[in-house]
């Protein structure tokens, strides 16, 4: 799944101390480079000085999550969410670990939790979340009353977007309906929405429908794209082809 950590330094650097950004800014660095063995050890001393720093176990997650790592980086998702039990991304990151070692029911329960904690900053805090219609889902970040980038959120269609995947997965197929069917009805992610919205109908035995969709796959995504490639593929070629396309733009 998606992770943000470049967003997260820069959260990072702006609030923390001389050396204790120092250390962050290596660990970004290395990051840049793909080197994720390295910045894991400058994740672990900047946890060291600031152990109460959230982001820090999350930022370290992410890189134990690229080195494909997943039950050490839930560990650490575990440790920023105790740290922080307010932190989305602690939540959505360990949703996508679970998601990727085939925890569904854990991945489910993580971004409802997400979800309640994002209704609950936006209606009770009054914090504003800007979306990203029609692109893949990133984290956005908020800005407080003093200009300081504080933690990268997800909008609440990412949220959504995700669980259907997981609920895809666990072929509970009319949540998963449910899901990318809001989206594409709030106009978000428009193309990935189509597309398994697809791979849905054609479980389903409606392969009327499922044609229709990869036809708005086709008609929104970006004609060179991989999607649409496979959405043509498929239209091509017959539904039996047809497979879930995850976010990360790999067919599942």
């Amino acid at each position: 799944m998606m992770i943000y950590r470049l967003l997260f330094c820069f959260c990072l650097c702006i609030l923390t101390g001389c050396s204790e950004k120092d250390i962050v800014m290596q660990a970004l660095t290395y990051d840049e480079q793909g080197n994720y063995e390295k910045a894991i050890v400058y994740w672990d001393k900047a946890i060291k000085i600031n152990p109460h720093n959230a982001l820090y176990y999350v930022c370290r997650g992410a890189d134990k999550d690229e080195l494909e790592n997943y039950m050490d980086a839930i560990q650490d998702y575990n440790l920023a969410v105790q740290t922080d039990s307010f932190l989305i991304c602690g939540y959505m990151n360990r949703a996508g670990s679970k998601y990727a070692i085939k925890d569904y029911v854990g991945a489910i329960k993580d971004y409802n939790t997400a979800l309640k904690i994002y209704l609950f900053k936006t209606e009770h805090l009054q914090i504003k979340f800007i979306p990203l219609p029609n692109k893949l889902p990133f984290g956005n970040m908020t800005i407080d009353s003093n200009n300081l980038i504080e933690e990268p959120q997800y909008h609440i269609d990412d949220i959504i977007i995700y669980r259907g995947q997981a609920y895809y997965q666990m072929d509970s197929l009319n949540l998963a309906l449910n899901d990318f069917t809001h989206c594409i009805d709030r106009q978000f992610c428009l193309p990935f929405c189509y597309y398994w919205r697809a791979s849905i109908y054609h479980k389903q035995g409606n392969a009327d429908a499922a044609c229709n969709d990869l036809r708005h796959v086709l008609f929104y995504a970006d004609k060179d794209s991989d999607i649409a490639r496979q959405a043509q593929k498929v239209l091509d070629k017959g539904l039996d082809i047809l497979e879930a396309y995850d976010l990360t733009g790999d067919a599942k």
